[in-house]
């Protein structure tokens, strides 16, 4: 079921929707890969963000970075709101790296803003390095309280090291 999609995008962070028949997988990211411009898609989470080619991506021409982090909260994101549906369960994974040579906790994170306040969950987690790209994969449950506002995924670490996502 899931073999197709995660071959042929295996290298993106992907967000999938798991259907009521778990058969229906879509990358919901708008340029997951990092091969076009990041307007419009991607954004800064309180540090600066560029498209690079070195180190060497997992896949493709380009991967994402995130540089000049001064917080461990500090990424690159974007903006989901429109693209998630409450109480669906969604699978996230993405290949990591950071330039932290003994390793570094990375996190695909939710930033969730509703009617309870503003939630951060991380939906997966894993040990990255500068020796080589790390996958990750987990789930997240979108449970929204009226009103809902606003939903980013983006991804940390645990150090303030450049970040890298593919």
């Amino acid at each position: 079921m899931f073999g197709k999609s995660l071959c042929t995008c295996a290298s993106l962070i992907l967000i999938v929707l798991l259907g009521t028949s778990y058969g229906e997988v879509s990358n919901i990211l708008v340029n997951p890969g990092f091969e076009s411009n990041l307007t419009g898609n991607w954004t800064a989470r309180g540090c600066s963000i560029n498209r690079a080619t070195s180190p060497a991506p997992h896949s493709g021409s380009r991967s994402g970075r995130a540089y000049s982090r001064t917080d461990t909260w500090q990424g690159i994101q974007q903006d989901v709101t429109s693209k998630m549906v409450p109480g669906q369960t969604y699978i996230v994974s993405g290949w990591v790296r950071t330039d932290n040579s003994a390793g570094s906790t990375m996190h695909i994170t939710f930033e969730k803003q509703d009617g309870s306040g503003t939630h951060w969950d991380w939906a997966a987690s894993g040990t990255a390095s500068s020796s080589g790209w790390t996958y990750i994969s987990g789930s997240y449950t979108l449970n929204v309280t009226e009103p809902f506002g606003a939903l980013f995924v983006y991804v940390e670490s645990s150090d303030l090291n450049n970040i890298y996502l593919d």
